[in-house]
């Protein structure tokens, strides 16, 4: 099985997503994705665009990110 590499998880990067549905969509690590998405952001590529509205349940919404 190969890893998925940051390359992997920035090019399956959509126009919105967590940290949650990237990894799920990439099986890439936890680590692997934040990095990716941590590159991006500093890249000016990515935004933090603040909760979740669509969350509901128990806990804190899920950050989402939107590529710019």
């Amino acid at each position: 099985s190969s890893r998925t590499t940051q390359e992997d998880v920035i090019n399956a990067m959509p126009k919105s997503f967590t940290l949650k549905s990237l990894r799920e969509a990439t099986g890439g690590s936890p680590a692997v994705v934040r990095k990716a998405v941590d590159a991006e952001i500093e890249a000016g590529r990515v935004a933090n665009a603040g909760p979740d509205p669509d969350h509901s349940g128990p806990g804190r919404a899920a950050t989402l990110y939107r590529r710019t």
